[in-house]
C-alpha cells in the first residue's frame, strides 16, 4: 500500500498508468470528456466516467465501467474487486466533497496484465495510514481503506489543495476462453455480480446508520449544551431581581415574574432614591429568549446608574431612550416600560410611560383610576418628551404596575384574561386583602383558575403598592415565585 508522503515524483509517477499525470505537473492537454466517453489515443484501452454528486448515481456509472471492463476480456473475479474499490471509493468522495457542485472523476485504463483505476475527488482529503489494519467493531470509519487494500494490489493517494486522486492497480487474471463457454462464462459473471451487490448493500445500510447515529449523537450534545447555557442565563436573571424591597413608609409592595421561557424580556425592579423615595420598574423586551434578556439587563443596570443623575420620571426616560436607542434600532427591537417614584414624605406618585400598559390605581373609596401618560416604546425615536403625571398617595389604596403578559393570558377557549376582567379583580380583591403579598396570592390564584392547563405564552410580570397599617418587614424574590416585602 502507498502512504500519502512519497520522497520523489518519479515514484509517484511510477503508480500512476501510462499516459495519465500527478495533479499540477506539467502534461499534454487532454480533450474534454463526458461521461461514458472512450479515451482516445491512451496506452491499453482507458474509459472516462463523470459522476455526479448524488449516491443513487453511484450504481449506474460503476455498471457502466464494469460493462467497459468485460468488454475487455477481464475476468469475473476482477469485475467484482474493481467494483467493490470504485463502489468505496466513490462513496466517500460524495460524502465528504467540499465542492458540491464538481462531479467525481473515474478513470479506467485496461492493460494487459493490469487494470488501473482512478478516482479524482474534491474533498478536504485525508491521511492515508501507513499500515492498513481492519478497525475494531466501535471504530466507525476505516473500513473502506481496509476493503480497497484487500481486493486491490497497490493503492496510492495523491494529496493536493485543488483535488485528490486515489489511485488503485489490479493485476488481470487469465479469462476463460470465451468460444469454450460463453453461457457458463456470463451465468458465473452474474453470479459474481449479485454477490457483490449484496456486500455493497450491507455496507451501504451500515454505512447510512452509522452517518444517521453520529448526526443524532451530535445534536444530542448540541442540545444538552444549550440545554444548560440556557439554565446558567435563566439563573443570572433570577439573580438580578430584588432581594430585598426598600422600605416604603405606610405602604407594602409586592412583585412577581414568570418567564414563558427558560429567559425571558419581563423585570421588575426596586430602586431606593435619596430623601426616602423609592423608583418602581416594570419592563417588557419586545420578544422572547435570549436577546430579550440581554436588553432587559442592560436596561436594569442603566436605570440604576440614571438615577444618581435624575430625579424625575420623564427625565429618566428620556435618557435612557437615547443611550439605548441605536442599538434597538439596529436590530428592530422596542421596549416598554413603566416608572414610577413614589415620595411618602411628599405623599405623591410621579408615574411615566414608554409605551406601556396604564398603572391602576385604586382610592381608599374603591374608586379606580388608570393613569397613562402619554409616551413612545423605548427605541422607536433617538430623541422623545415623555408625559408625567403625579398621584396623590394620600388618598391610594392600591396600585398595580404590570406587562400584557397579564392580560393577554389565554384559557383552554382561547377567551383573554382582559383588562376589564384585570380592573374588576384589583377592586374586588381590595376590599379584602389588605397587604400588597396577599393581593399578589390572590391575583396567582385567579390567574391559574382562569388559565387552568394552558401553559402561558408570553412573560408575565407585575408589581403591587398596598396600604399598610400594620407594616412590617418581610423581604423574598423569585423569578418564578411572587415576591413581596412590607416596610419596617
Amino acid at each position: 500500500m502507498g502512504a500519502q508522503t512519497v520522497p520523489a515524483e518519479l515514484e509517484l509517477t511510477s503508480m500512476l498508468p501510462a499516459g495519465l499525470f500527478l495533479p499540477g505537473t506539467p502534461h499534454p492537454p487532454e480533450p474534454r470528456l463526458d461521461a461514458g466517453q472512450v479515451i482516445e489515443g491512451a496506452p491499453g484501452n482507458a474509459y472516462h466516467l463523470s459522476l455526479p454528486l448524488d449516491l443513487a448515481a453511484v450504481r449506474p456509472h460503476i455498471l457502466e465501467g464494469l460493462q467497459f471492463l468485460l468488454n475487455q476480456g477481464v475476468a469475473a473475479e476482477d469485475l467484482t474487486a474493481c467494483e467493490l474499490a470504485l463502489v468505496e471509493a466513490c462513496n466517500n468522495a460524495i460524502l465528504y466533497s467540499a465542492d458540491r457542485i464538481t462531479p467525481v472523476a473515474i478513470e479506467l485504463i485496461c492493460h494487459a496484465d493490469r487494470i488501473d483505476l482512478q478516482v479524482v475527488d474534491h474533498t478536504q482529503g485525508f491521511d492515508w495510514p501507513a499500515k492498513m489494519e481492519l478497525p475494531d467493531r466501535e471504530v466507525e470509519r476505516g473500513r473502506g481503506l481496509f476493503l480497497i487494500q484487500s481486493v486491490m494490489d497497490e493503492a496510492l493517494y495523491l494529496r493536493s489543495h485543488r483535488e485528490n486522486r486515489l489511485c488503485m492497480r489490479k493485476q488481470r487474471q487469465a479469462a476463460p476462453a470465451r468460444a469454450e463457454a460463453p453461457g457458463q462464462e456470463m451465468a458465473e459473471m452474474e453470479k459474481q455480480l449479485a454477490l457483490s451487490r449484496q456486500v455493497l448493500s450491507n455496507m451501504a445500510n451500515e454505512l447510512c446508520a452509522q452517518v444517521m447515529r453520529s448526526r443524532v449523537q451530535q445534536q444530542e450534545m448540541d442540545d444538552r449544551l444549550l440545554a444548560h447555557e440556557l439554565e446558567i442565563a435563566r439563573k443570572i436573571q433570577e439573580s438580578l431581581l430584588p432581594k430585598t424591597f426598600p422600605p416604603l413608609h405606610g405602604f407594602s409592595l409586592s412583585g412577581f415574574c414568570l418567564s414563558a421561557r427558560q429567559v425571558g424580556g419581563d423585570f421588575y425592579d426596586l430602586i431606593e432614591m435619596p430623601a426616602g423615595r423609592v423608583l418602581l420598574v416594570v419592563a417588557d423586551v419586545m420578544g422572547k429568549g435570549v436577546p430579550a434578556a440581554l436588553f432587559a439587563a442592560t436596561l436594569r443596570t442603566l436605570l440604576r446608574t440614571a438615577t444618581q443623575w435624575t430625579q424625575s420620571t420623564s427625565e429618566l426616560l428620556a435618557r435612557i431612550n437615547r443611550l439605548m436607542y441605536e442599538e434597538l434600532a439596529a436590530v428592530d427591537m422596542f421596549i416598554t416600560a413603566q416608572l414610577a417614584i413614589a415620595d411618602t414624605r411628599e405623599g405623591l406618585l410621579q408615574v411615566a410611560s414608554a409605551g406601556h400598559n396604564p398603572l391602576l390605581c385604586v382610592a381608599l373609596n374603591g374608586s379606580l383610576q388608570a393613569i397613562s401618560p402619554e409616551g413612545l416604546p423605548l427605541g422607536i425615536l433617538p430623541e422623545f418628551q415623555f408625559e408625567e403625571r403625579t398621584v396623590s398617595l394620600d388618598n391610594l389604596g392600591a396600585a398595580l404596575m404590570f406587562t400584557d403578559g397579564l392580560t393577554e393570558a389565554r384559557n383552554a377557549d382561547g377567551d383573554l384574561f382582559g383588562q376589564e376582567r384585570l380592573i374588576n379583580w384589583l377592586v374586588e380583591s381590595r376590599r379584602t386583602c389588605r397587604t400588597a403579598r396577599q393581593l399578589t396570592d390572590n391575583f396567582l390564584g385567579e390567574l391559574a383558575r382562569f388559565q387552568g392547563a394552558c401553559t402561558p405564552r408570553d412573560d408575565q410580570t407585575f408589581l403591587v403598592i398596598s396600604r399598610e397599617t400594620n407594616p412590617c418587614v418581610h423581604p423574598e424574590s423569585s423569578l418564578v415565585t411572587p415576591c413581596g416585602a412590607l416596610p419596617a
